[in-house]
């Protein structure tokens, strides 16, 4: 038998395990005990998912069947076990760079072969991918993917998901491949910080990346999808875990050459400092000249710099705005100078 008459033989014998809502139930088919998505579509969008049906690639939601109802289809894709993206920063609040590389280059890898059909996806957000038991991704919604066409000037209707939305699909020009390199660089930002560009940007080169993915003009940002990836991919290949530390450091990770000596020369003038004071240890108190030297350099400088995204990782302070993590952080960095600054008196005087 064909595929195609197989997957009508499963379809319908498919058994309804849970309604997730109006659209999207989950069912089995009890022989295989294989899962399955059955989606409601509107009927205008049958050639998209036809489209996208004869695409094979692992970071697609496989489509098996699509059934054309009276004034709407029935999509029935593969089930993915796995948490949704968005799950995943809402319990994590961002997630380790390592992954978030490996999650957007897989995304980008699904992408290109939507773009190479002629089409894009325009609406890649974290509730439209999945991250399987396994690690890797998979964009599971198609719902508003569309053709590109070179004879229209703009999108005849807004879509997309606020804050991934490019600025083209407000109605300024139409929505093309470069639609979505915006998007993915808004997620990688959220993967990242645990927040959209516009509240806080993640910083050092993975910044950089982003900063170009997301582009007012879309001239400005990467010529298509494979470039992205190109530039993600060698981001997740060139960096030991000491070079990832070293570019998350305040000053370093700068572009400015001045900022860069600048910083270099401090945090010297820190080191020998710290060794001047280790100098003048009495017998006895070094304990205590290492808890104040720790409350007066390494303590305010995790707070007032976020370095290494502290303010998104401790437990009191991942879920708060950034404003008011700064405020906090603010605070914490001056009381532990303070309290250093007394310790140190104390073993003195």
């Amino acid at each position: 038998m064909t595929s195609s008459v197989v997957n009508s033989f499963i379809y319908e014998n498919l058994k309804l395990i849970s309604q997730f809502n109006n659209q999207t139930k989950l069912c089995i088919y009890e022989p295989t005990h294989k899962l399955y998505i059955v989606k409601d579509a509107d009927l205008s969008f049958k050639p998209t998912y036809e489209a996208i049906m004869s695409i094979n690639n692992p970071h697609l939601a496989k489509i098996f069947y699509i059934v054309e109802k009276a004034d709407h289809i029935e999509v029935v894709r593969e089930y993915i076990s796995g948490d949704t993206l968005a799950d995943l920063v809402k319990s994590h609040k961002s997630l380790d760079p390592d992954l978030a590389v490996n999650i957007a280059a897989n995304i980008c890898d699904g992408l290109s072969d939507i773009h190479k059909i002629g089409y894009v996806h325009r609406d890649i957000n974290p509730n439209n991918i999945i991250v399987s038991s396994d690690g890797h991704a998979k964009i599971i919604d198609f719902g508003i993917a569309r053709c590109f066409s070179q004879s229209k000037n703009a999108d005849t209707t807004i879509l997309g998901t606020p804050g991934y939305a490019a600025p083209e699909q407000f109605g300024f020009s139409q929505s093309d491949e470069k639609t979505d390199i915006y998007a993915v660089g808004v997620l990688l930002n959220v993967m990242l910080t645990g927040y959209l560009p516009s509240e806080q940007k993640a910083d050092g080169a993975l910044g950089r990346i982003i900063d170009k993915c997301i582009e007012i003009d879309s001239r400005h940002r990467y010529k298509n999808i494979n470039d992205l990836k190109e530039a993600i991919y060698n981001k997740l290949q060139g960096d030991s875990p000491m070079d990832r530390v070293i570019k998350q450091i305040p000053g370093i990770r700068s572009q400015n050459t001045l900022v860069v000596i600048l910083s270099i020369i401090g945090y010297f003038c820190a080191i020998i400092f710290s060794i001047a004071v280790f100098s003048t240890v009495k017998n006895g108190s070094f304990f205590q000249t290492t808890i104040s030297w720790l409350l007066c350099f390494p303590v305010p400088y995790f707070c007032f710099n976020n370095f290494l995204n502290i303010w998104n990782r401790l437990p009191f302070s991942c879920g708060a705005s950034k404003r008011n993590q700064r405020i906090v952080y603010t605070f914490l960095g001056i009381m532990s100078i303070l309290f250093g600054l007394i310790i140190f008196g104390l073993i003195n005087s």
